[in-house]
């Protein structure tokens, strides 16, 4: 993520314009809307949150929901293993 914003920086173009036309999600809804729940999904939300970022795409949920939903799934993955 970080590489992708001095890339993004270095060509003088908007980061959140170039996020918001990337869609990682395996299940989006008919409206390209991501659910925030596949692997992908949450993968994304934590890269976003780990750089201090909120995500541009739309999600079904607030991003303070599927953050919230991110972060317990990162959380309990790494109890488990």
């Amino acid at each position: 993520m970080s590489d992708a914003k001095i890339s993004i920086e270095s060509l003088k173009l908007d980061f959140n314009t170039i996020f918001k036309n990337t869609l990682t999600s395996y299940e989006p809804d008919y409206k390209g809307r991501s659910n925030g729940k596949t692997g992908s999904d949450i993968e994304r939300i934590i890269a976003f949150h780990k750089n201090g970022l909120k995500d541009p795409i739309d999600y079904i949920d607030s991003w303070e929901i599927v953050l919230e939903n991110a972060l317990i799934t990162e959380k309990e993955f790494k109890k488990a293993n």
